[in-house]
């Protein structure tokens, strides 16, 4: 019996599950596939080199007793609600643990029927980028509280001008050797330290 069909239909499989496996472990985020209970299935490399673990080791581990160390789901897990295999969750899960800040996705796995299995999960490092918008925005408070400064210490002499000057056209229509001529240099010296 000819088996030469076979063989050549098990080499293609062998090749696409090869080149499957290679794709996903050159993702350089970290990526499981989970059952509906949140037991893994499968890690890429670089959730293996997070987590400093094994496949092997990380298989059928609860995702958030391996992922945050903690023995219970996360209370806000997309995971119970995912019925529409159409539909993904997305939000930012600050990892004590790792002591990151990820972007979490989670998208549902169907099968055929369209009914959903299990999940993908893909977690970003956004760490960097949350410290560098904290910046921006600690940044643009500064700017606003110097510009608010620079305001209020602009109209503060506006009122200090008025002063100068209708002390100065006072001190011109009082005799020179009137008492109040020296509390009017007073009032001068005061603004001219206010301003």
């Amino acid at each position: 019996k000819d088996i030469t069909l076979g063989k050549q239909v098990e080499k293609e499989i062998a090749e696409a599950r090869d080149d499957w496996q290679r794709t996903f472990d050159a993702i350089s985020d970290i990526v499981t596939v989970q059952d509906l209970e949140h037991r893994l299935l499968r890690i890429n490399r670089a959730t293996a080199q997070i987590l400093n673990i094994s496949e092997d080791e990380a298989v059928g581990q609860y995702c958030y007793e391996l992922l945050r160390g903690v023995s219970e789901p996360c209370p806000d897990c997309p995971i119970p609600d995912i019925h529409n295999p159409c539909m993904d969750y997305c939000g930012e899960i600050h990892n004590q643990k790792l002591n990151r800040v990820l972007l979490s996705t989670v998208s549902p796995l169907a099968d055929k029927d369209g009914i959903v299995r299990g999940v993908v999960h893909f977690a970003k490092d956004i760490t960097v980028q949350k410290k560098l918008e904290e910046q921006v925005r600690q940044s643009q408070k500064m700017e606003a509280i110097g510009t608010l400064a620079g305001g209020i210490a602009h109209d503060f002499n506006n009122i200090l001008t008025g002063i100068i000057g209708y002390t100065e056209m006072t001190e011109t229509v009082i005799p020179v050797d009137h008492p109040g001529q020296e509390y009017l240099k007073q009032v001068l010296k005061g603004t001219t330290r206010a301003t």
